[in-house]
Parts: structure tokens; C-alpha cells; sequence
């Protein structure tokens, strides 16, 4: 929920979205100091438990991006325009909420042909570089898009409060362009 008073914005979902992800990266660090420290790392799961919890950043992000959405009252695909853009072409939002679906729903696609919002999934973090058939895909996305190059999702937060503001900005001007 965002609220204006003066000039001044508040963001209640972002500030819940970043104490979120601050519970992700501190598991995401611990991880990566365990993994410095295994003989094995992937034979003990460790990878996979990486990916594990990068994706649920990616859905806690995900989830900040559809409530914005729901209360600027904006479609979400319109949204998702909004930049900053990456060097692929797509915006960064729009990298996380393929990021996000793919950690959702991957599962599934071996249960059944995919569809045309896997291939359209598929497609876009393929833009990245990154081999969806692969291993790891989720903690490829994340070091690719954040601008640090870490395993972290902290740098994301500027990222998407630059989107909620361009979101908001969005809605004056179709208010400007609709004479309201």
C-alpha cells in the first residue's frame, strides 16, 4: 500500500518486501559461507538449496510487484514496461517476474507440454544467457541482474522503488492526458 502525504510517499509493501529480503540474503550468505567450507557442495545440496531460497525472493519480489500493481489499479503486463531496463532488452521487473513464475511453476512442465506462459518464461530468462535446461538457473538470473553481481537481492530494492515510481508517475499522466 502506498500512501502520499505532502510530497512525501510511503511505501508500506516495500518496506515489508525489504525486511523480507533481508531474512533471504542472510540465508543466502550462510549458505554461501557453508559452501566455501564443504568438501562437496553440491553432493550436500547446498546449490540446490541456494536456488531453493533465491527463488523465494524472487516470488517475495514478485508478490511486491502485483500488490504495487493492485493498488495503483495498472495492469501488470503494462507495468511490467517500466524500466529500468537490462541489457538484454526487458526490464528488470519484468526479468523478476519470469524469474519468479520459473521458480513456481518448473515443475510442472515435465507433467505436461508447455504452455505458451512457460515458453514465454523460457524464452525470456534465455535472453540472459542463462540455459533453462540447466542447473541453477534462479541464482544466474540474480547475479546477472544485480548490479553488484552478488547473490544478494538488497540491490534489487532501488530497483523497484525506481519502478513504483515510474508506476505512479504513470498514473498522472493518463490523468494529464485525459484532461483530469
Amino acid at each position: 500500500m502506498i500512501l502520499k502525504h505532502e510530497d512525501q510517499l510511503v511505501d508500506f509493501d516495500l518496506n515489508m518486501l525489504e525486511e523480507l529480503l533481508c531474512i533471504v540474503d542472510a540465508q543466502l550468505c550462510k549458505l554461501d559461507n557453508e559452501i566455501k567450507q564443504c568438501p562437496d557442495p553440491d553432493s550436500f545440496g547446498l546449490f540446490d538449496l541456494c536456488e531453493g531460497v533465491t527463488g523465494m525472493g524472487f516470488v517475495a519480489c514478485q508478490w511486491y510487484l502485483a500488490a504495487t500493481c493492485g493498488c495503483l489499479k495498472l495492469d501488470k503486463h503494462d507495468a511490467l514496461q517500466f524500466g529500468p531496463f537490462h541489457s538484454c532488452g526487458l526490464t528488470i521487473v519484468q526479468i523478476i517476474n519470469h524469474a519468479a513464475n520459473y521458480w513456481k511453476h518448473r515443475e510442472e512442465w515435465v507433467l505436461k507440454k508447455r504452455e505458451k506462459d512457460a515458453m514465454r518464461t523460457i524464452a525470456a530468462l534465455s535472453k540472459l544467457g542463462i540455459d533453462c535446461e540447466g542447473d541453477y538457473v534462479l541464482t544466474c538470473a540474480l547475479v546477472d541482474i544485480n548490479a553488484l553481481k552478488t547473490m544478494q537481492f538488497k540491490p534489487l530494492i532501488s530497483v523497484l522503488e525506481e519502478w513504483s515510481k515510474k508506476a505512479l508517475e504513470s498514473l498522472k499522466t493518463d490523468k494529464m492526458k485525459s484532461g483530469i
